[in-house]
């Protein structure tokens, strides 16, 4: 990487981080491209050489999680009902890395958008999960059906884990989820 990329990349990750503070701390609805770069002290044509708009900015590291999240998923082996609770677990650890990202998307501080694109994508990431493993769901239930009905019942349960202040560790959300999906999904 020469140092011209470098800096672009530089750049874009201030940007990112710039981004993602305003966010954590206003909301989605409540940051300007102005006060990203003002924060990050760029000019505004700068984020325009990056990005086209905020959206695109947020949704790159929703991306970036979701793929850390759904690296877990793919890696760890699900044969037997021990191994998926443990794959479970980790990726409830995983998920919980990423508390305030996935408050702000899902909860008061969200976009109806932001909110819609989160679930698909879950949804998107579930099916292919259901398909790769060849996971039966529920007999005669097509997997896109099981797969958004497992995303918005995942995005709800994150919104309530994350409000109990501490009170519900990984290893107990985990086992409730999985309590839960488990005789669905044999």
């Amino acid at each position: 990487m020469n140092r011209q990329q470098k800096r672009k990349l530089r750049t874009r990750n201030l940007i990112k981080d710039t981004t993602l503070a305003l966010l954590i701390e206003h909301g989605f609805n409540n940051i300007t491209i102005q006060q990203i770069t003002d924060t990050a002290d760029l000019a505004r044509g700068t984020f325009y050489v990056h990005f086209g708009d905020k959206d695109e900015v947020v949704w790159e590291f929703v991306e970036e999680m979701m793929l850390e999240i759904e690296k877990i998923s793919t890696t760890l082996p699900m044969e037997t009902p021990d191994q998926h609770y443990a794959k479970w677990i980790a990726l409830f650890a995983e998920i919980q890395k990423h508390q305030q990202l996935i408050e702000v998307i899902l909860g008061p501080k969200g976009d109806v958008k932001l909110v819609g694109r989160f679930q698909a994508f879950l949804a998107q990431v579930m099916e292919r999960r259901l398909t790769e493993d060849n996971t039966p769901f529920m007999v005669g239930t097509p997997r896109p059906i099981a797969a958004r009905l497992l995303a918005g019942a995942l995005s709800q349960l994150l919104l309530w884990w994350f409000g109990q202040a501490d009170e519900v560790s990984t290893e107990e959300i985990a086992t409730h989820f999985f309590a839960l999906v488990r005789p669905v999904l044999s």
